[in-house]
């Protein structure tokens, strides 16, 4: 039986309203796809801008403070102080600190007693308790119990040892080194020198800076005065974009430098959003 017109009419259109319908998912999938590589590009962009700013403010630092050590004089007394800075770099301000890394407790040589001092404060959730996984840090390390000794080059192969997770990482890396010389395993003079270089970390930790305004940090005397002289710093760049505050992180060895500069880095750590501070 042959299909009236009207009939046939009807299923063309249905057709063709079917075909605009999946055309019009699919123009939406490619827009939403581009909007999305869009926000990834301004995402990248603003890293990379984050980055060179942070990083020509460490090197202007870097300058500055070679050239107060150059000097000798009024400076030789505070070499081993927390210092900080401010510069212009483009249209970002950007707000340099240097710690020595003598405040900082070495993972790969503090005892378990200090390990498990620096996880109660650095105040990340933990499971079990800061003994437990101060403990499961040095039996990853040491290779206790018949297991072997477990990699411990950066901050990140903490992530290996049970009971650390990310967002615990991210808390404990404004106390900790990682080798490289300088950073102590057991602070001299026990744990009271070592809650004053913790409460000093605290103070100047990039959440803590983050609450300020001009990014600086309140630096107390007491634990600052009393740091190790040394060539190794840690050094922290806050940029703030917006609403938000990005870091950028080196460690750094001062003298030690090739034909180009008189300081190396031994570790530079990606550009990283604060946290907002609660």
């Amino acid at each position: 039986m042959n299909k009236r017109p009207g009939q046939q009419g009807g299923v063309a259109l249905a057709v063709v309203m079917w075909f605009v319908a999946g055309m019009s998912l699919l123009v939406a999938g490619i827009v939403l796809n581009a909007r999305t590589d869009v926000r990834l590009a301004q995402v990248h962009y603003a890293r990379a801008q984050v980055a060179a700013a942070g990083d020509g403010a460490i090197n202007l630092f870097l300058a500055d403070l070679l050239d107060m050590r150059s000097r000798g004089d009024r400076e030789s007394g505070n070499r081993g102080r927390v210092r900080q800075q401010r510069y212009r770099v483009g249209d970002d301000m950007v707000s340099v600190l240097a710690i020595p890394r003598s405040a900082f407790v070495d993972v790969r040589g503090a005892s378990a007693e200090d390990l498990a001092r620096v996880i109660e404060a650095c105040g990340a959730a933990v499971e079990g308790g800061g003994t437990a996984v101060a403990r499961a840090v040095v039996q990853y390390r040491d290779g206790l119990d018949g297991r072997p000794r477990g990699q411990l080059e950066s901050p990140e192969d903490l992530l290996n040892v049970a009971g650390i997770n990310r967002s615990m990482l991210d808390a404990l890396t404004d106390y900790i080194a990682v080798g490289g010389g300088g950073g102590r395993g057991n602070p001299a003079g026990g744990a009271g020198e070592l809650a004053q270089s913790l409460r000093l970390l605290r103070s100047v930790a990039p959440a803590a800076r983050a609450r300020n305004d001009n990014l600086d940090a309140s630096v107390a005397g007491g634990a600052a005065s009393r740091l190790q002289v040394s060539g190794s710093y840690r050094v922290d760049a806050l940029v703030r974009r917006g609403q938000d505050v990005w870091l950028r992180r080196r460690w750094v060895d001062l003298g030690r430098g090739g034909a180009q500069l008189p300081w190396s880095s031994s570790r530079i750590e990606p550009v990283r959003i604060v946290p907002r501070p609660i």
